[in-house]
């Protein structure tokens, strides 16, 4: 197809015609050898991926209909260039379309970087299809991708994306990634998925992406590993809502120097929702770290470290951690009729690991707790913990109308309801506790006593 290029000359519009752009919705086909096939038929047929998408060109709403390829599947990385309009990628089917990467490489299989719209369904992306053909690193710690999405809108569906990952666990594996630094939000939407074996984030919302993450299995990585991996991260000034996904085995190797996720949300102003999701087997099933404003609802947690974690990082981990303009307050948030069954530790926790900023600052502060369930904690199943090196503790926080039982079973210490901070509040705290209904027997009620209904 022909490129139209206009220039105006005069009042008068001029179009020129050249050869790099295809301005009129097109289908395109990605065969081996090019060759047509009843599900494939032609005329516009590439062998590759990349083939295709250089004949749709930098403009326009295209579809690249991608056909079976026998193993190892497409071996190419697709970067889609800067253009405007649409790109559909259709397989015709996951397990039947493959697009495995070049080996050794980090990737990403399918890239963007200012690519309009695309379009990702009915197709595998797999990281690591056989012995020496994984991802790969220059260096440990590196990234490697799945799919990576700059600054270009998206939507994901009935896709696998599996082994964004090296097979020593030394780079950092991130299934799924949109990163976004423009003026206005780009939009995703990952929807009915399988996201399995990464090892470091399985899907990612980072910056100015407005995410719609739903109805997806998510599964952390296998051995061996070195990375604390999260399940579905959204952070650093990013938007939107994570609703109905499975999410399980998501730990790390030295939780003390980095825990994995099922749900991370870290470094939000803006209200994000999480709702009906299941997280089993995190070492914190969901987590809100320097975040405002966010609702966490309706989301059950089992067989985890902390169940639900509300804390204040700041830069605990340095000062790099890409928190614009700088740690944000973990204030405003509302964690609300979820449950908590079997975790390792404590079933909801709110701690500041950072209190030295905001100097004199209280925090965790102003969240609501309530009408949560909390069943079998290894030790506290509500806790406020001191300030990791001193300090105010959280403050001004609601605990409301939680049920909460079966604390303690693992240390002896452990409390259905506890709150270590000081103050002019509830039994001398610094938070308000009412009509918390607890039945583990004395002493492992309430510490101090009148946290709970008596």
């Amino acid at each position: 197809m022909a490129r139209r290029t206009a220039t105006c000359v005069g009042g008068v519009l001029l179009v020129f015609f050249g050869l790099a752009t295809t301005a009129f919705a097109t289908t395109f086909y990605v065969t081996p050898g090019a060759v047509a096939t009843p599900a494939c038929p032609g005329p516009l047929l590439s062998g590759s991926i990349g083939a295709a998408v250089t004949a749709a060109g930098l403009v326009g709403s295209h579809t690249i209909k991608i056909c079976a390829k026998p193993a190892p599947g497409y071996q190419e990385n697709v970067a889609v260039p800067p253009r405007t309009g649409t790109l559909n990628f259709l397989g015709t089917g996951p397990g039947i379309v493959t697009v495995s990467g070049v080996p050794g490489m980090p990737g990403p299989i399918i890239g963007t970087d200012a690519s309009g719209s695309v379009t990702i369904k009915n197709l595998t992306v797999n990281g690591g299809v056989g012995p020496g053909l994984e991802l790969g690193c220059a260096a440990p710690g590196d990234i490697v991708w799945g799919i990576r999405l700059v600054n270009t809108n998206a939507n994901i569906s009935n896709v696998v994306v599996i082994n964004a990952r090296d097979p020593a666990g030394e780079c950092q594996g991130v299934a799924i990634s949109a990163e976004a630094d423009t003026t206005s939000d780009r939009q995703l939407t990952v929807a009915n998925s399988i996201i399995q074996n990464f090892n470091r984030a399985g899907i990612s919302a980072d910056g100015r992406v407005r995410a719609n993450i739903h109805n997806n299995i998510v599964t952390g990585p296998l051995l061996p590993n070195i990375w604390a991996p999260d399940g579905i991260q959204i952070s650093r000034g990013a938007v939107g809502s994570v609703n109905l996904n499975d999410i399980q085995d998501l730990r790390s190797p030295d939780p003390d120097a980095g825990a994995g996720s099922g749900i991370n949300l870290y470094c939000l102003t803006r209200q994000t929702k999480v709702n009906r999701n299941s997280v089993d087997n995190a070492d914190l099933g969901i987590t809100i770290s320097d975040t405002s404003k966010a609702v966490v609802s309706t989301n059950e947690v089992t067989d985890s470290g902390q169940a639900y974690s509300l804390q204040f990082i700041g830069d605990f981990f340095g000062p790099d951690t890409g928190c614009p303009p700088g740690p944000s307050i973990t204030e405003l948030n509302r964690i609300t009729g979820n449950k908590a069954t079997n975790s390792e530790f404590d079933g909801i926790a709110l701690i500041n690991f950072f209190p030295a900023f905001p100097l004199g600052v209280a925090q965790p502060r102003n969240n609501t707790i309530s009408n949560n369930t909390i069943n079998i904690s290894g030790t506290d199943g509500i806790v406020l913990f001191l300030d990791e090196v001193g300090g105010l503790g959280p403050a001004n926080n609601t605990i409301t109308k939680n049920k909460i039982s079966n604390s303690a079973f693992i240390d002896p210490l452990g409390f259905d309801a506890e709150d270590q901070t000081t103050g002019v509040k509830t039994s001398g705290t610094a938070n308000t506790w009412t009509n918390n209904t607890c039945t583990t027997p004395v002493p492992n009620k309430d510490n101090p006593v009148g946290l709970c209904l008596p």
